[in-house]
């Protein structure tokens, strides 16, 4: 497998998440968030961008339009589209401590979009450290719309969504999950587990039907902080974890003890992500070390490398 560069794009400030709509006649379009810090005036500010890809005869002949961007008075951590929605609902991790709701609208101008943001609520409280939202992930529940999010104090919180994101929106829960920050968190497909990891090296195991006092399982399989986690969209039982050790582990989530396999990509994982139609895919963002495409099928996980990024 090889990989070609067809288009390139300056998003001015450090891009670390980016994320294509499932919604039926959006598919084309994909969100682009940033983050940024001024070492200066230690101010935290971001940008959100939306671009669509234009379909040609031939891939080569293919581009991406940028649709909007949009200047934030926060950074935004992680973003992740609604799938159960007839309407494209986005939620934002954002750096004030907040999880921000949206929705992509097209103006009365032809080929115009904007973001409209439904509603803002605040996770992480405002008295003492200022917390940062790190990760989130929506729930698979068409019947209770849950997003969880974790922070850089450490804690998980679940918030309640109406379908729209708006005023229905609030903190159900919030505890504290690691010891230091708890950089990810997902829910299993079957929405009733949630997962988390943290710079304590532990990846962490909550049952939402309960008082999350204490985790119903703990791995420490991690050798440093787990920056990454992610439940496979078509199997149960099926979940990723990827670390500041340079490894993306496979795990049966019904028996935790040991991952079912392994693989040394050469950088910190900042991201794995599951192809959504073809199962043995996976895309890893490391750190330092380019993008990686692993196909699982192959005995030697094997790999292709993307390194254009600085």
């Amino acid at each position: 497998m090889s990989t070609t560069k067809l288009q390139q794009y300056d998003t001015e400030l450090t891009a670390d998440t980016v994320e294509w709509c499932p919604t039926a006649n959006y598919r084309e379009i994909a969100a682009c968030g940033t983050y940024q810090l001024d070492s200066s005036t230690e101010r935290r500010h971001g940008s959100l961008s939306f671009h669509k890809l234009e379909r040609a005869e031939t891939k080569e002949q293919g581009c991406v339009k940028v649709l909007q961007r949009k200047d934030l008075d926060y950074g935004i951590l992680d973003m992740k589209w609604r799938v159960q929605s007839a309407r494209p609902l986005l939620a934002l991790a954002a750096s004030s401590g907040d999880v921000v709701f949206g929705t992509l609208a097209i103006t009365s101008r032809e080929e115009s979009w904007e973001f409209e943001e439904l509603e803002k609520a605040a996770v992480c409280p405002r008295n003492g450290k200022l917390g940062l939202c790190l990760s989130l992930d929506w729930n698979r529940d068409s019947q209770q719309c849950l997003v969880a999010l974790s922070d850089s104090l450490g804690s998980v919180s679940i918030v309640s969504c109406g379908e729209r994101g708006g005023a229905s929106s609030r903190v159900l829960q919030r505890w504290r999950a690691h010891d230091f920050e708890a950089w990810i968190v997902c829910f299993a497909r079957e929405s009733q587990c949630l997962f988390s990891g943290g710079d304590d090296c532990r990846m962490c195991v909550w049952d939402t039907r309960a008082e999350p006092s204490r985790p119903a399982a703990v791995t420490r399989e991690h050798t440093m902080g787990v920056c990454s986690l992610q439940a496979h969209p078509t199997k149960d039982h099926l979940l990723a974890s990827g670390s500041y050790d340079e490894k993306v582990l496979l795990w049966d989530t019904r028996l935790l003890r040991k991952p079912v396999k392994e693989a040394a990509v050469g950088g910190g994982v900042w991201r794995v992500k599951w192809h959504p139609t073809n199962s043995d895919l996976m895309a890893v963002a490391c750190m330092h070390e380019g993008f990686k495409i692993l196909n699982w099928y192959l005995d030697d996980s094997g790999m292709t490398t993307y390194e254009t990024h600085s």
